[in-house]
């Protein structure tokens, strides 16, 4: 850009002859030289344009991402525009492309449940994709039981499960102000599951 500054006659642009200051409004002036500007910024920074192999969203069909682009253009229009026609033709495109891409992520979705093996699991893969959950589930690989750092999965669950078999009587011989809280719980609490 600044190699392009330098080489533009300067001297014409502010010229009489030249298109910056060859108008009498103030106006005018600005805008032929912001377009000056702008044409000489925009030759020197070309626009690159990055295409993603990426697909997040494959239920976005080629025409859906053009009436995407075109939603895009009219909402432009309608921003300046002080036509209530024009802003009413935007909302009503605007509902008609949501209706179309839920209609078609209904359908890519409903595609991917009926063509797998396992439905169910496909069926709880989807729910985690839509709710923005991944995978990634931190496993517990080591505990501190009595000041140890103790690897061995079956140690870790015979732990845990003495901890839990036996909170209620630990809880009940340390405070009787517990009495009230456990009597509810042995109340609401299956037979098959109580604790002697």
């Amino acid at each position: 850009m600044t190699i392009l500054c330098k080489s533009l006659s300067w001297r014409w642009v502010m010229n009489a002859g030249g298109e910056v200051f060859s108008h009498d409004n103030v106006n005018s002036i600005f805008n032929s030289f912001s377009d000056t500007y702008l044409r000489i910024f925009q030759t020197s920074f070309l626009t690159k344009r990055i295409c993603s192999s990426l697909n997040i969203k494959p239920w976005l069909t080629q025409g859906i991402k053009t009436t995407c682009h075109n939603n895009n253009k009219i909402y432009q229009i309608s921003k300046y525009s002080r036509n209530p026609g024009v802003t009413q033709y935007f909302k009503i495109y605007c509902k008609i492309l949501t209706s179309t891409i839920e209609a078609s992520k209904r359908k890519y979705y409903d595609q991917l449940i009926y063509n797998s093996n396992n439905r169910t699991k496909t069926i709880w893969n989807i729910v985690k994709t839509l709710m923005n959950k991944r995978g990634d589930v931190k496993k517990i690989t080591s505990i501190h039981l009595n000041n140890e750092l103790v690897k061995d999965p079956t140690i870790m669950a015979n732990s845990f499960n003495s901890f839990f078999s036996t909170v209620v009587h630990s809880l009940s011989s340390e405070s009787p102000d517990n009495e009230g809280m456990l009597k509810l719980l042995r109340k609401h609490t299956p037979e098959t599951l109580r604790v002697n």
